[in-house]
């Protein structure tokens, strides 16, 4: 070991201590591995798939069976769905895509009360279908023909009549005329 004086310290040459060269080689290895990874080969992702795949995020709708009457649904042939499968998929779609305007409860938000007897594009099967599939655009609702299959939006629209008279709390004001049909 040599001592070296420099204004007035001291410098010793000591050894690297191993815990250091260990990390510093484990750096220049990791890091090679990396870019052989990432950048030469082709199976990490790159940063613009990476920031593509968070953009590209699609609705999240349940997993279903494939539909039985085809992939159209006939408003004039339209039923209430009213089995345990039926509602809970229903009830699915709207938490995932309704509740945001509609409140989990249905109670209304921004759309309206969904439990009364009040619809403002009218009640019941037939039209409650039209208006998750065509949407309402002139009061902000989108239209769910493209993201939903005609089967989920009549689970949708089931699940939604089977709220009709339950009691939310703080519902939303009636809006629209009272509808008395089936």
């Amino acid at each position: 070991m040599s001592n070296q004086k420099y204004d007035g310290n001291r410098k010793s040459n000591n050894k690297i201590p191993i815990l250091f060269k260990s990390i510093f080689i484990g750096t220049i290895i990791f890091a090679i591995v990396y870019f052989a990874y990432y950048e030469i080969s082709n199976f990490g992702f790159s940063h613009m798939q990476g920031h593509n795949m968070m953009n590209n995020r699609t609705v999240v709708v349940p997993k279903e069976e494939p539909t039985k009457t085809g992939s159209v649904l006939n408003e004039n042939t339209l039923t209430v769905l009213t089995d345990k499968l039926s509602l809970e998929r229903g009830n699915e779609i709207f938490n995932t895509n309704c509740a945001a305007c509609h409140r989990v409860d249905a109670g209304g938000l921004i759309g309206p009360n969904l439990t009364d007897d009040y619809w403002i594009n009218g009640g019941g099967m037939k039209n409650i279908v039209r208006v998750i599939a065509n949407g309402v655009p002139e009061k902000g609702m989108l239209s769910w023909k493209a993201q939903l299959s005609p089967k989920q939006i009549q689970e949708t629209a089931s699940y939604i009549i089977s709220l009709h008279g339950t009691n939310p709390a703080n519902p939303k004001a009636p809006q629209g005329e009272k509808y008395t049909g089936n």
